[in-house]
């Protein structure tokens, strides 16, 4: 009996293990001003590897209902809960605000660092977030589609490796950085390694 019993809880961990949902973010898809081509892709890649992806419903740029996305997808047993979109340094951008809320000790790495205040740059800096709430793992990528496509190899071999949040987040934030190397010399903008680069620019 236990040895079944340790079977059926290992068979229901790998159920909720394999169940994923996609949640776009922002104003812009909402509207219908910008097509979610994100969430299809990241479904169609998601199968191939044996998970349950389903579309979560678009989510506003507001930490608070964010979070509640999140705290739902745990209660709702997936585990995992990707979302695109929302983590820039603009005020506007509140989705790791919101993995903050669920997870206090989410890894949070840099992509990219700018002088706060400056333009439209209310936060200092672009990051990637992962963070796990009960046994749901939460990877908070970008907006844009060409940087979801760099960064999904990274998750896809992290989540393969069974790698924990921080190794996790590294290794996308490593990806998505490639992206920014050409434009690092670019005025406001500085390109950053594992360690954030305490450089100043003049602004954009």
């Amino acid at each position: 009996m236990l040895e079944r019993s340790r079977a059926i809880g290992f068979q229901i961990a790998e159920r909720i293990r394999k169940r994923a949902i996609v949640f776009a973010t922002g104003r812009e898809v909402l509207e219908g001003q910008i097509q979610d081509s994100n969430t299809p892709f990241l479904i169609a890649a998601l199968q191939p590897e044996g998970y349950h992806a389903v579309q979560g419903r678009t989510l506003e740029d507001k930490a608070s209902a964010i979070a509640r996305a999140f705290r739902r997808a745990a209660e709702t047993g997936y585990g995992l809960a990707l979302t695109t979109g929302g983590i820039g340094a603009e005020g506007k951008d509140q989705t790791l605000e919101a993995l903050a809320q669920v997870d206090p000790q989410a890894a949070l790495p840099y992509i990219l660092k700018f002088q706060q205040g400056q333009g439209r740059h209310a936060k200092d800096a672009v990051r990637i977030g992962v963070g796990v709430l009960e046994q749901t793992r939460i990877v908070c990528f970008p907006g844009p589609h060409d940087e979801v496509l760099l960064a999904w190899p990274a998750l896809l071999k992290g989540m393969k490796a069974n790698q924990n949040k921080e190794a996790l987040a590294e290794a996308i934030a490593g990806a998505l950085r490639q992206k920014f190397l050409a434009r690092s010399s670019h005025p406001g903008e500085v390109f950053l390694s594992s360690h954030p680069l305490e450089v100043s620019h003049d602004s954009k």
